[in-house]
């Protein structure tokens, strides 16, 4: 339902009295489930007089307590429709541009995946498109790089100290070993590297097509 003012008279009428009817039901249950006391004033300008819930006696007994706290405390959680419209505008904002970023990131990747298969696409940027990419890569590439750092640091404490699965550890320990090995002296025969366990938060072919990107921007220059 969209929320504005009911033009119709007879669909706003049929429409107050049962909201109103609904927020009665649902003061109802908050007292009974909360154990608070509560009451509601409503004034509909086609009706003499106001509605009360639960009844006189009800709200004057919930008013007078409310009005004995102290000023600071009244305030504290009371709200206008202006500052919750206010509220909801601005964290409707903030969502927005959040969702516009993780957009555009999105994008990005789709524009340097375009360039890895045929690299003349980057002729047709702009300095501001080319200029996201390659802050895209880098943060891509420091990324790899911190988790190949975490590997390394956790093949060499041990699986006892590693929370990663036993066959990372294993990998890892392996190519640490291997390199330890060629630095041996009087080793005649070198050992090559193993590769580095896949990163599970990493595509392999998104980490190669990264680093294929990033030298494709440093060969142009």
């Amino acid at each position: 339902m969209k929320l504005e003012f009911i033009i119709k008279d007879a669909a706003r009428r049929k429409c107050y009295k049962r909201r109103v009817e609904s927020m009665k039901k649902k003061l109802d249950e908050l007292c009974t489930l909360c154990g608070v006391e509560a009451c509601a004033i409503v004034k509909s300008p086609d009706e003499a007089e106001a509605e009360v819930w639960p009844d006189s006696l009800g709200v004057k007994k919930a008013l007078s307590r409310f009005l004995r706290l102290p000023i600071h405390r009244r305030l504290t959680h009371m709200v206008s429709l202006e500052r919750y419209i206010k509220d909801r505008i601005k964290k409707a904002d903030k969502d927005l541009k959040k969702q516009n970023k993780k957009n555009r990131e999105k994008q990005l990747k789709e524009l340097m995946y375009q360039c890895l298969i045929d690299e003349t696409q980057l002729a047709k940027f702009n300095m501001t498109n080319l200029d996201e990419l390659g802050l895209l890569v880098d943060q891509n590439i420091s990324d790899i790089d911190s988790r190949i750092e975490s590997l390394k640091k956790a093949a060499l404490e041990g699986p006892s100290s590693s929370s990663l699965p036993e066959h990372m550890v294993a990998s890892c320990s392996n190519t640490s070993n291997h390199t330890m090995a060629r630095e041996e002296p009087g080793h005649e025969r070198s050992l090559e590297k193993q590769p580095m366990v896949g990163n599970p938060g990493y595509d392999d072919d998104e980490m190669q097509r990264s680093a294929s990107f990033m030298d494709l921007l440093m060969g142009s220059d």
